[in-house]
């Protein structure tokens, strides 16, 4: 299979795609198996407790990125 550029933006949309339809189900997914970073000292930049699984979505992105364009 020959790699046209049509494949190439089809396999960059669909991974950016993938990634913002998984990025809101990662953070809701987070508290509730304990995936959230919590501050605790002053070297912490948040001041609530945050989402530890947004790189999930982005690694299934790449996934599906790396699938389409393999020959």
């Amino acid at each position: 299979m020959e790699i046209t550029r049509i494949t190439l933006l089809a396999a960059f949309v669909t991974s950016f795609v993938l990634a913002l339809i998984f990025s809101p189900v990662a953070m809701k997914l987070a508290p509730k198996i304990g995936a959230m970073d919590v501050p605790k000292d002053a070297r912490r930049m948040h001041s609530k407790a945050m989402p530890r699984f947004g790189g999930l979505a982005i690694f299934i992105g790449t996934l599906s990125l790396i699938h389409i364009s393999e020959p």
